[in-house]
């Protein structure tokens, strides 16, 4: 499952000229609560988020999941991510979190960081 959502975060980073992209997957069998893990990553310094979680409602990822809604940034907190080159780092331009459901159940979380905002096609 990790190569292929890494392959489907990737694709879809690159395809809208975006920087970098996580998935978080819903994960209700080691909780009680709803729980989003984080199963792939593109372009994140992967060893610093890889064991990244949040309860439906916790931050950003947690509120889109739990509101069932996506959520389009351009004035993105100072502290959330920063996109990373050989260069240095920089604040993203536009964040996208994109609830993935089915039949009104949430099955994870797509987050795409750029920086700039994507065609308007792409919104």
């Amino acid at each position: 499952m990790t190569t292929l959502s890494d392959q489907v975060v990737r694709f879809i980073v690159r395809d809208i000229g975006a920087s970098q992209g996580a998935l978080f997957l819903s994960d209700t069998e080691s909780d009680s609560k709803p729980l989003l893990r984080l199963v792939s990553a593109f372009a994140y310094n992967r060893k610093k988020y890889i064991s990244r979680t949040f309860y439906f409602g916790e931050g950003l990822v947690g509120t889109c999941a739990l509101e069932k809604n996506s959520i389009y940034l351009t004035d993105i907190p100072a502290n959330y991510i920063k996109i990373t080159s050989g260069l240095g780092e920089s604040k993203p331009g536009c964040l996208i979190l994109i609830p993935l459901m089915t039949n009104n159940h949430v099955l994870g979380v797509l987050e795409i960081a750029s920086l700039k905002e994507p065609e308007p096609h792409f919104r």
